[in-house]
């Protein structure tokens, strides 16, 4: 019965140690805390100001809204992240910060194998936009197809062929290999073989 007791005022005293270690933790860190919470607020406001001043000038520059949407978020998760960053540095969880860096690492370098194409189609499709070496409706020759844009993405393009069907290429396809407008160059000069005049000309 003794033993019992000795182990429960042990395990009693262990306990209020914790608890109290715990209690002047939280209260030393509570500035620390607050001035955390009021950095990650600012960060917030400066992201979302300047989402909204970003989207503005982006859109007298670029028609596209997609690679609007996408730029805007970017940069608003990035400043999101530093704030993150400076209220955990804040709290001094240093070494949190470290090992997210790390891990932030070497997920990117996993996701950049995983999703290659992806990306590269992405990137394709930014450049495309902003070079406009098509447009809708216009009638362009590539990858060996024919046919009139109907939708230019940032994944792919889809073109309308001569038959009437869909066709969907990747917009690395269509970045990355010649490309003919024939909508961009209405004065285009046609080749005709020369024996082909010979035996028009030749009576029979």
């Amino acid at each position: 019965m003794d033993e019992q007791i000795s182990l429960f005022k042990t395990a009693y005293e262990t306990l209020s140690e914790k608890l109290l270690g715990w209690y002047t933790y939280i209260i030393s860190m509570l500035p620390n805390f607050v001035m955390a919470v009021i950095a990650l607020t600012i960060f917030y406001l400066i992201a979302k100001g300047a989402r909204k001043t970003l989207e503005r000038i982006l859109q007298r520059v670029i028609e596209t809204k997609n690679i609007i949407s996408i730029i805007v978020r970017i940069v608003f998760y990035l400043i999101m992240t530093a704030g993150v960053f400076a209220a955990l540095e804040l709290l001094n969880l240093n070494k949190t910060v470290t090992s997210l860096l790390a891990g932030a690492g070497v997920v990117g370098l996993a996701l950049s194998f995983a999703f290659q194409d992806l990306a590269s189609n992405f990137i394709s499709g930014f450049f495309i936009t902003l070079q406009k070496p098509l447009k809708y409706n216009d009638l362009v020759e590539t990858n060996g197809y024919i046919g009139h844009v109907r939708e230019i993405g940032l994944r792919s393009i889809t073109i309308e062929t001569l038959d009437g069907l869909d066709l969907i290429i990747p917009s690395k396809e269509v970045f990355q290999k010649p490309l003919m407008n024939y909508t961009a160059n209405p004065g285009r000069r046609i080749n005709i073989e020369w024996e082909f005049l010979m035996a028009k000309n030749c009576p029979m």
